[in-house]
Formats: structure tokens, C-alpha cells, sequence
């Protein structure tokens, strides 16, 4: 059981942090297909080792350097998310 609340750092990492769990449990399984709902489907060994790069070094590979939400990410909670650009 927690004894403080969580930071408003860490809660900010909080969705990052469950998505890289999850595509690490996912490369684990070495699967076959992954079939993600949008896209094509992936298969193959082209696919394991995207996930298992993705999974290791995810800062890196997935999180731009520049861009318009890499110092103020898009959120529900104050309608930035809903904002034109």
C-alpha cells in the first residue's frame, strides 16, 4: 500500500510507463501476427525484432526529439488534448 500520493512527475510517466510494460510482455511472447486494429497486420521475424528493439530502448526509438507535444504533451485533463494546433 502506497503511503503518499503519487507525484505529479511520475503520474505524468504513469501512461508511458504501463504502455512499455505491456509491449515488453508482448515481446516476450515472440508472437507470430500481432494484429493491432489499425494498419496492416505484422508477422514474421521482422516483427520480434521490432517489438524486442521497441521494448529496449523504447526513449530512443519511439520518442521524437522535436515536435509539438514533446515539451507539452496533449492532455484530456485540461482540454490541451482537444486543442487546434
Amino acid at each position: 500500500m502506497r503511503s503518499r500520493p503519487i507525484s505529479p512527475i511520475a503520474a505524468s510517466f504513469w501512461p508511458t510507463l504501463v504502455f512499455v510494460g505491456s509491449l515488453r510482455s508482448l515481446a516476450a511472447l515472440k508472437p507470430e501476427r500481432v494484429v493491432t486494429g489499425h494498419g496492416c497486420a505484422l508477422h514474421g521475424p521482422e516483427l520480434r525484432h521490432g517489438l524486442d528493439a521497441l521494448a529496449q530502448d523504447f526513449e530512443h526509438v519511439a520518442v521524437p526529439d522535436q515536435g509539438r507535444y514533446v515539451e507539452t504533451p496533449a492532455r484530456a485533463e485540461d482540454v490541451s488534448a482537444y486543442r487546434s494546433p
